[in-house]
């Protein structure tokens, strides 16, 4: 629960921050109950739907070394304004980079949030 508190409240920091350093116009939200709805769709999505879509695209990650995920995360982003009404993105290449930003400024904060897995078995590189 603690993990998709912290999820949530970065990618909702992330697009916040991604409509405000966005030109005006290009990402249009109406108010910041839109911000809150659509940080937890996308959430949702990138948790359950994302996984689907990549396994299903794998070949054309592969051809394309892995840019192919540029794009599908831009659906996902282009996606979140058809499923919430008071969250409308201009057009996909806007898309792109707005899902570009939200994916930086995501990591930066699950880094600051220290959002890491902590191991706890013992790994050896060689065997005695």
């Amino acid at each position: 629960m603690k993990t998709f508190l912290l999820r949530f409240i970065s990618n909702t920091l992330a697009l916040a921050a991604t409509i405000w350093l966005l030109p005006a116009g290009t990402v249009y939200v109406c108010d910041y109950h839109a911000v809150w709805q659509t940080g937890l769709v996308l959430g949702l999505l990138n948790a359950f739907v994302r996984p689907i879509l990549l396994f299903l695209t794998l070949p054309i990650n592969i051809l394309t070394l892995g840019l192919f995920t540029i794009f599908l995360n831009a659906a996902i982003f282009f996606a979140c304004g058809y499923i919430i009404d008071d969250f409308v993105i201009k057009n996909y290449p806007w898309a792109i980079l707005g899902s570009i930003i939200v994916s930086a400024i995501s990591t930066l904060l699950s880094w600051i949030f220290h959002e890491r897995r902590e191991f706890k078995g013992n790994f050896h590189l060689w065997r005695f």
